[in-house]
């Protein structure tokens, strides 16, 4: 079994496939941030943010417990020059850029990156230290001629078109770090559990009455039609094989920290 699971994907002939699910995941967050815009807190926009289970928005006291446990864990690394590749609108920026002396943000969407400016960046000094980058996540080379402590990569990487993308991202993300900087790698999908999960997906749809051959038909037809891409553990381990100077990583079901020597 590979390491990781690719999207679904339907290139042209002449079109480069990674280049083009990327332009897609950018349009369809910039339709979904584009409603969020009139947020309350805009510190806590969780526009898009929606449950696999039933399609409706998570609630705001999960969604709150998830960013103040993600932080926590940021925060426990003594961030001081932070990038975040995929900021989104700020749910982590506002909370660890108070701490950083300084902290880059990137996303593909530009509405993220508006709502960020406008709602976050223009009404609190704090924030002062931040700067805004409109790009791809794997454009992040070379960014800074400092090098960052900490790299954040959060709930984003299910967005990739597959694990060289994830690869390219987390091979520019080590080189940008200083000796004993850290990866952070936040709220993957496993790819180990992927049957498992849609399993559970549609026993909480299914009536009493649903035969079990068509029950086994949706998750079969769910699996297949998955638009994610999912990293099995192991991926984390090729990846050490690979890069000799990462030190040391911890995992658990949030994600990844990994540090180098």
């Amino acid at each position: 079994m590979p390491d990781t699971a690719p999207a679904a994907q339907a290139p042209g002939d002449d079109e480069d496939p990674m280049a083009e699910r990327v332009a897609e995941w950018a349009e369809v967050f910039d339709q979904a941030y584009a409603r969020g815009t009139g947020a309350r807190e805009a510190d806590f926009n969780i526009v898009s943010w929606n449950s696999s289970y039933t399609g409706e928005p998570l609630p705001a006291e999960e969604m709150r417990e998830w960013v103040d446990g993600t932080v926590e864990r940021i925060l426990a690394l003594r961030p001081r020059r932070v990038l975040e590749i995929g900021c989104g609108t700020g749910l982590l920026l506002s909370r660890i850029a108070p701490h950083c002396e300084s902290y880059h943000g990137t996303d593909i969407s530009s509405a993220a990156l508006d709502f960020v400016r406008t709602r976050l960046l223009a009404e609190r000094p704090d924030l002062a230290g931040v700067t805004l980058s409109h790009r791809a996540a794997d454009e992040s080379a070379g960014l800074d001629e400092e090098p960052y402590d900490v790299v954040i990569l959060n709930s984003v990487a299910q967005y990739f078109p597959d694990g060289a993308y994830l690869r390219k991202v987390l091979g520019q993300a080590l080189d940008s770090l200083t000796g004993d900087g850290a990866v952070f790698v936040g709220d993957l999908r496993n790819l180990a559990l992927l049957d498992t999960f849609h399993t559970d997906v549609e026993l909480s749809r299914a009536t009493a009455k649903l035969p079990v051959g068509r029950l086994r038909g949706r998750i079969a037809r769910r699996t297949r039609q998955e638009q994610e891409l999912l990293v099995h553990p192991a991926f984390f381990t090729t990846l050490r094989e690979d890069r000799p100077a990462i030190g040391a990583s911890t995992y658990s079901s949030a994600g990844a920290a990994t540090t180098t020597n």
